[in-house]
């Protein structure tokens, strides 16, 4: 009876030891859709009867911004690596002479202000998409883009109707910014780290669905062979013996010779040419790497 219970379990202990850190990269939403908990605000310290609670209005499901005074919403905590999206409209009913402009703020750093240092992936409908680096200066912060006009406007649905951008945030300062699934600007700064905020800035825009998906850090890349001490070394090569003494059952020796070039020196001198040959034994049989992974993670789960 207790092996029969002990068996229900155990396709639910292999779905768990298979999803792994998976589970905890997918989307997870910033804003709730019923207040403001999670966020703070900036609003423009000259206005005067700054407010944010009549400038940023949770109704609906939604954050609708009302424009003034200038100021943003921005996340407690700071971000590095991951997926932003969040969806977006301007309705019709905007302030006279609206441009329709607003932006979201990524990589905050204080201090506060109108406007903070930071990158935006603009919001402003005629150019959203494109990013505007703020308080970062081309050379020393290595500032770059590639904004494509064209697949913006593609990409664009009207200005009133729901349209949705996410941005992605690498650990190296690479920045991608999609509109509805298109990809329409690649860029790259120094910064890499900081809060999430979205700006009022003179018209009414909405959003919902504000959510972030964590991405693992970039591994650093392996060293590459080059030049040490003026030589330049070449890349090991493997060669199999020949003849029968050279396998056994699922066992293959491999010569492995590595060769060191000539080089000449500050001196003059030139380097002599030398080889060195070493053999190993290879085992050629193919290992079963999924099951005993599969197996080790189900022993950790039921030492939990």
């Amino acid at each position: 009876m207790r092996f029969a219970t002990w068996k229900r379990f155990v396709p639910a202990i292999v779905m768990a030891a298979l999803a792994g850190p998976a589970a905890a990269q997918e989307f997870v939403p910033l804003f709730n859709g019923n207040d403001l908990a999670g966020w703070k605000f900036f609003l423009d310290p000259k206005a005067k009867d700054a407010d944010p609670a009549k400038t940023f209005i949770v109704k609906d499901g939604e954050i609708q911004v009302t424009g003034f005074p200038n100021g943003y919403f921005y996340t407690d905590k700071s971000y590095t690596s991951y997926v932003l999206r969040y969806s977006w409209t301007y309705p019709k009913d905007q302030p006279e002479k609206s441009s329709m402009n607003s932006g979201c703020l990524i990589h905050i750093q204080e201090p506060h202000k109108i406007w903070p240092r930071s990158v935006e992936p603009q919001c402003r409908y005629k150019d959203h998409g494109m990013l505007f680096f703020i308080g970062l200066d081309k050379v020393k912060d290595k500032t770059e883009q590639n904004f494509n006009e064209q697949a913006q406007k593609k990409a664009l649905k009207e200005s009133y109707e729901w349209n949705t951008t996410e941005v992605t945030a690498k650990s190296d300062g690479g920045i991608e910014v999609r509109i509805n699934g298109q990809l329409v600007t690649t860029g790259k700064s120094a910064l890499t780290e900081g809060p999430i905020g979205f700006q009022s800035e003179g018209a009414r825009i909405h959003f919902k669905k504000i959510e972030i998906k964590q991405m693992p850090a970039a591994k650093s890349a392996q060293a590459q062979p080059g030049k040490i001490s003026g030589e330049e070394l070449t890349q090991p090569k493997k060669i199999q013996a020949k003849g029968a003494a050279a396998q056994g059952g699922n066992k293959t020796v491999v010569k492995t010779e590595t060769t060191k070039t000539p080089a000449t020196t500050k001196t003059g001198q030139t380097t002599t040419t030398t080889t060195t040959t070493s053999e190993q034994v290879v085992d050629t049989q193919p290992r079963r790497v999924f099951a005993g992974g599969l197996r080790d993670r189900l022993r950790s789960i039921l030492r939990r």
